[in-house]
């Protein structure tokens, strides 16, 4: 008995295939043949294995420049294409500029791949532009016979037919455009188009992270006087809730110092309670782009209870776009207690003069 996978080109579907032999009452030998169809399990593996791949890169690249080419070659590793090239938007000149290209090293695209590095692309136009323009992936099942792929004699002559491109967005932003090439005749693949539409969103994000931390660094050495100068907690986080920067008394209210709190979020700073409140905060803020303030009793994980009188507002970067939190908070757990006790205080004497004022 032989068990095997299958994948039929005319189909393009995947079977499982069991053969076993059968014998008859004369003794003759036969085949017996099972087909499963498994098209759906291996698509749903494929796109597994991709996403994999895409979140590694990320998780292990310390910079964008670092995190591209590994972004195309594991894509093109695990789809089975040929080539790929990144594109991001150029604001100043409203043109998409390419950043970053791979192929497989043992083929030859170089005509193809210069042309694509000096290319830039207005909205609508190319691959690249009609992808921008849309917000959505997109395929061509031949760019050398579509009207609107002005690198079409270039694909041609080094035998690239199907591509396909789709958007890496920060929220509806879209950042820039991934695409990419087979020498073969590719038919539209939906569910792989949904999938990368999912991960050009993961891409969007940890290219809005990593320039949230430039532009951090870059004005690290000013907001470092601000907070230094001031006994408030003063903190910047990331869009993940991640602690960028606290001061010293904004460290101390939690009972940790600096270097315990900066690159850990809420969860493990705060009791669950405490960390759940205050991340469901953040992201209401992030999401209305209003600035709040409150009073909060929290309980961090040394077990310290304090009351603090927060202020929380989007921090904004160069383009205005929402990357993080930026807040301040105000110990007033001692200005608290003094009011509860003059509270008791005046209640106490409301009672023992009751008396004196209904006679």
């Amino acid at each position: 008995t032989v068990r095997w996978e299958w994948h039929s080109n005319k189909s393009n579907k995947t079977y499982d295939l069991l053969e076993t032999p059968l014998r008859n009452r004369n003794g003759t030998i036969s085949k017996l043949e099972i087909f499963r169809d498994i098209t759906e399990r291996k698509y749903a593996e494929r796109r597994l294995a991709i996403q994999y791949s895409v979140v590694g890169v990320l998780a292990e690249s310390a910079t964008l420049k670092e995190a591209t080419p590994k972004i195309i070659e594991a894509i093109c590793e695990s789809t089975g294409w040929d080539m790929g090239a990144i594109w991001i938007v150029d604001h100043q000149a409203e043109v998409l500029r390419c950043i970053e290209r791979w192929h497989r090293p043992s083929l030859d695209f170089s005509e193809f791949d210069v042309i694509t590095g000096q290319y830039t692309f207005l909205k609508g136009v190319g691959m690249p532009g009609r992808v921008w323009d849309a917000g959505k992936p997109a395929w061509i099942i031949d760019v050398t016979d579509d009207t609107n792929f002005p690198r079409a004699p270039y694909a041609g002559r080094v035998g690239l037919h199907s591509a396909f491109g789709f958007p890496i967005k920060f929220g509806s932003e879209v950042l820039g455009v991934i695409e990419f090439f087979s020498r073969a005749i590719r038919q539209p693949d939906e569910g792989l188009l949904q999938m990368f539409n999912a991960i050009g969103s993961q891409i969007g994000q940890f290219m809005v992270r990593k320039e949230t931390e430039v532009e951090f660094k870059k004005n690290y050495n000013l907001l470092n006087a601000v907070i230094e100068g001031t006994t408030d907690a003063i903190f910047v986080k990331d869009l993940e809730g991640r602690y960028l920067m606290i001061n010293p008394p904004g460290a101390s209210l939690i009972g940790r110092s600096v270097e315990e709190v900066i690159g850990k979020d809420d969860t493990e700073l705060f009791a669950p309670d405490a960390a759940s409140q205050i991340m469901e905060d953040d992201r209401n803020i992030i999401r209305s782009g209003e600035t709040k303030t409150c009073e909060e009793e929290l309980l961090a994980t040394s077990g310290i209870k304090r009351t603090y009188l927060t202020t929380k507002a989007p921090f904004l970067d160069h383009q205005g776009r929402v990357v993080g939190i930026i807040g301040t908070a105000r110990d007033i757990s001692e200005r608290k207690q003094a009011e509860e006790q003059i509270h008791h205080l005046a209640y106490y004497d409301m009672l023992t003069n009751l008396p004196n004022r209904l006679s």
